[in-house]
């Protein structure tokens, strides 16, 4: 009998190390799930961040201290209106010389040709 009781406690104590095997592996698995979020939490951290957001929450001092905003020089300038092509003047007309005063003229100037010395 005494060694019935002994294989029973044997029994006994395999489950409840068994049971506390498990018990351990879940809390490490807690744990290891815990520690894996402060990870991820300490990865995502940024530290400039942090700063802004303790030094300036609202944001007003980058604010003032962004440079201004100054428009493009060539972005709204203002294009020169285009003229039209200026075509030349036509030139004065000179009168209509009838032939009979194409003659008399030709042979004024000839005379005066002449006379000249």
């Amino acid at each position: 009998m005494l060694k019935t009781a002994g294989i029973w406690v044997r029994k006994a104590r395999g489950i409840a190390r068994e049971f506390q095997g498990s018990l351990e592996q879940m809390v490490r698995e807690a744990e290891l799930d815990d520690v894996k979020k402060n990870l991820d939490k300490a990865a995502g951290f940024s530290f400039d961040d942090e700063v802004k957001k303790t030094i300036d929450p609202r944001g007003e001092i980058e604010q003032a201290l962004a440079p201004p905003e100054l428009p493009h020089p060539f972005a709204d300038a203002p294009k020169p209106e285009e003229k039209p092509a200026e075509t030349p003047a036509p030139a004065p007309a000179e009168p209509a010389i009838q032939k009979s005063d194409q003659a008399g003229t030709s042979a004024s100037l000839a005379s005066d040709k002449k006379a000249t010395p």
